[in-house]
């Protein structure tokens, strides 16, 4: 009885002392909740299947006066994870959650509870496809109990961004990652901003809490703040801060996402894949993404490097092989690559820090171009064992080693009613000779043409996929500046689906009726 009543004392007041070290709070609360799992006078703040809100207001109504209330302890996403551009460039959400679970790990490893990201404009400008990430990524992290923390939320608060572009272009993603993923945390480049308030929590019903560069102190962040930590079992879950991590879980996470990203952006007469039985020299240029080049080409091919910084003598070089390969990092190593391509037409370009602004000027003169901002995958890609299927995330263009044929297009009701959501399907077949991975896109026209959903598929030559994609009230409405609303407006909107937005291979429409 003894041992009971002094469990029931602790928990009834929580003592400031107890709260005053960041890193031990939440260690002294699951001391205390382990003393009174032995008590019958359990409190409703210990019950993991109350709702979050119930278990706030009985935790607060048991704090001692002064003491302050438990924090989230954050994690920096760890720079070893793949940049968000390369996750996007996936174009495969399945990927972006086993990222979110391998952070999420990492996370708990080290005696965490919020994890900074995802950070949505890193994938790109297309709202579409940067909300299907951060609802992917926000809902496997808190599915693993950490608090995802969506980043940076645009207030315009300077006035700078017009209404329109603010919500058809920038908020969508955030709008998601609350909607449809139930994300507790955000951070906004203005905090106090009236759209914080007006936009994240009245409109889209944020429950969450906006992080700033000081500790909770109003009442109402204060329970938002304690009801993300209920929510994601914090308060629940024994804290172990041993670092121990998985390195081969991030491992995994780092090459798929290196072989998905990798885009082929060019292959004139088909130079790519390299064929050891017709190439018997190469000329490898550059300083980034050499590793594993002369390895994998094997005994067959005699591989030279220069590091490029001088054009003439890598030209000498270029000149004397069958192929030369330019792996280039900057927009400054144009002159390179106009030199190499200059003296040796079977040039392959490999970037490795995303498309250059000045490859108009030497695009036309190389046999092939690659986008790699992984360098894990460049061998194997290059050599041909993974089939590139990495695409532009701002306009979803991407070659591969295969073909696909798209066919049968059902698009269903034809005519639909206003909030009525439109099924429409078709067929993708693997039509060439190697395995490969095709991103099946889905655009509106009515009459600025959209993505408005998409599908990874995976195939084996041969065989055909049926890819199903729904359109819903928010695929086919705009914003209203006028009305500061969200409208849609009657009449005949074209369905186009296809491998990018300008590689249209279906066509098809629905007529909306009020």
């Amino acid at each position: 009885m003894g041992g009971s009543r002094q469990s029931e004392q602790a928990a009834q007041s929580l003592s400031a002392r107890e709260f005053s070290g960041t890193k031990t709070n939440i260690f002294v609360l699951s001391l205390v909740f382990a003393c009174c799992l032995g008590c019958h006078n359990s409190f409703p703040w210990q019950n993991p299947s109350l709702p979050p809100e119930k278990r706030v207001e009985d935790y607060l109504r048991r704090l001692a006066p002064g003491a302050k209330p438990v924090t989230p302890r954050t994690f920096a996403v760890p720079s070893e994870f793949p940049p968000d551009i390369a996750m996007a460039a996936t174009w495969d959400t399945d990927l972006v959650g086993s990222e979110a679970r391998a952070i999420a790990h990492e996370a708990l490893a080290h005696g965490k509870d919020q994890v900074l990201g995802p950070d949505l404009p890193g994938y790109g400008d297309d709202p579409w496809l940067a909300s299907r990430m951060g609802v992917a990524y926000v809902s496997a992290m808190q599915a693993e109990g950490i608090i995802a923390t969506v980043k940076t939320f645009p207030t315009g608060a300077d006035g700078h961004i017009d209404e329109r572009t603010l919500n058809e272009r920038l908020w969508p993603p955030f709008r998601a990652a609350i909607e449809q993923a139930g994300v507790w945390s955000a951070i906004a480049d203005n905090p106090d901003a009236p759209a914080v308030t007006d936009v994240l929590k009245n409109d889209w019903g944020f429950k969450g809490f906006v992080v700033s560069g000081h500790p909770p102190a109003g009442g109402d962040k204060v329970r938002r703040t304690l009801a993300a930590l209920f929510a994601t079992g914090a308060f629940d879950r024994e804290h172990k801060a041993d670092g121990a991590i998985d390195p081969a879980e991030r491992g995994a996470v780092l090459q798929a996402a290196a072989n998905e990203s990798t885009i082929l952006l060019k292959n004139a007469g088909g130079i790519l894949p390299l064929d050891a039985r017709k190439v018997h020299s190469l000329a490898v240029i550059g300083r980034h993404g050499f590793e594993g080049i002369r390895e994998r080409a094997g005994a067959m091919i005699e591989v030279k490097f220069d590091p490029g910084d001088n054009p003439i003598a890598a030209a000498g070089l270029a000149r004397k092989s069958d192929v030369a390969i330019v792996c280039a990092a900057r927009d400054s190593e144009d002159r390179l690559i106009q030199a190499i391509a200059a003296v040796n037409p079977r040039t392959i370009v490999v970037l490795t820090a995303g498309p250059v602004d000045g490859g108009d000027k030497w695009i036309d003169r190389v046999a092939a171009l690659v986008t790699a901002w992984l360098p894990e995958a460049i061998p194997a890609v290059l050599f041909g064992d993974v089939t590139p299927s990495g695409k532009l995330p701002q306009t979803g263009f991407g070659l591969s080693y295969t073909t696909f044929t798209y066919s049968d297009l059902r698009i269903f009701p034809a005519t639909p009613q206003y909030g009525q959501t439109v099924q429409v399907v078709f067929q993708v077949r693997n039509t060439g000779t190697r395995p490969g991975a095709e991103v099946a896109q889905v655009y509106i026209g009515h009459p600025e043409r959209r993505l408005k959903g998409f599908q990874r598929v995976v195939l084996k030559p041969g065989e055909t996929a049926t890819v199903p994609v729904a359109l819903d009230r928010r695929s086919i409405w705009f914003y209203d500046s006028a009305v500061h609303d969200w409208a849609n407006v009657p009449g005949v909107y074209d369905v186009l689906i296809g491998s990018s937005s300008t590689d249209i291979r279906l066509k098809g429409r629905f007529e909306l009726v009020q």
